[in-house]
């Protein structure tokens, strides 16, 4: 089984909200795959978490670390690999949460951010 490796490169793409594509235009934004966790608070898939190489600022607030949540019930971090690209949803958490073990529970104690739409690959596909 394929596993995404802490280091790989990553590239984001951002097709929701639309205002973020007026900023920053949709991508691809390049960011490293820190690692992927289980939460308690959501059981359906794994999810992960990586940091933007260059940090964007957005509605007020620094997006650095995103959480990579895979959109569909049948698409998971791993399909990467053969697949190339994995509909994500991606939500802004801090640094704080982004090494906390169950980064879900932390984050909803943080302040909200809007909540991104893209599609994430490894780098190169």
């Amino acid at each position: 089984m394929y596993a995404l490796k802490k280091g790989t490169v990553l590239e984001i793409e951002v097709s929701d909200p639309w205002e973020f594509g007026k900023v920053h235009g949709t991508g691809p934004f390049s960011a490293v795959f820190l690692r992927t966790f289980s939460s308690k608070a959501y059981t359906v898939a794994e999810l992960g978490i990586a940091q933007l190489l260059e940090p964007l600022e957005f509605d007020g607030m620094v997006y650095e670390y995103l959480l990579l949540q895979p959109r569909h019930l049948e698409s998971s971090l791993e399909q990467m690999e053969k697949e190339h690209e994995v509909p994500c949803n991606l939500s802004r958490i801090s640094d704080k949460s982004a090494s906390s073990p169950d980064p879900l529970l932390v984050s909803r104690q943080e302040p909200e951010s809007t909540s991104l739409v893209g599609t994430v690959r490894t780098q190169g596909d």
